[in-house]
């Protein structure tokens, strides 16, 4: 099996790709970050370095991968609200589209659990708890 990983370079992708290259699953890691992606490459990925709203890099990178893992995405406390836009909405759609063109219909998407951050520590909370108001651009 071939699964492409978006957001290799970040916290969460990088452990999945390492992971996923442990167990002798061929990776195709895709990130910004060139440092992290020589390391990746390193240990046995193949890396692509490109920007997830490009749609044209992702179908050349997911060509010939049986499942897209989309884990990129920008998740930040701060920031102006046109690039969480961009990372999280238009870079999801742009794997949708390239997935789509390329006629991959397996997806797992990753995301992390900061959406249900309300200034208090809880734990246990399920996906199906309801989100507290939000007051970051990421929720």
């Amino acid at each position: 099996m071939k699964i492409a990983v978006t957001g290799a370079t970040g916290g969460l992708g990088r452990s999945l790709t390492e992971f996923l290259i442990e167990q002798e699953v061929e990776v195709v890691a895709l990130g910004r970050n060139k440092r992290v992606g020589e390391q990746l490459q390193k240990l046995g990925a193949q890396f692509i370095a490109g920007e997830i709203t490009d749609v044209n890099y992702l179908k050349s990178s997911f060509n010939g991968c049986d499942l897209v893992v989309h884990s990129a995405g920008l998740a930040s406390p701060w920031g102006d609200w046109d690039l969480f836009y961009q990372a999280n909405v238009i870079g999801t759609g742009s794997v949708l589209q390239a997935m789509r063109e390329l006629q991959i219909n397996r997806l797992i998407y990753l995301s992390t659990p900061s959406l249900y951050f309300s200034g208090k520590s809880f734990e246990q909370f399920r996906e199906t708890d309801p989100l507290p108001e939000q007051n970051t651009n990421y929720g």
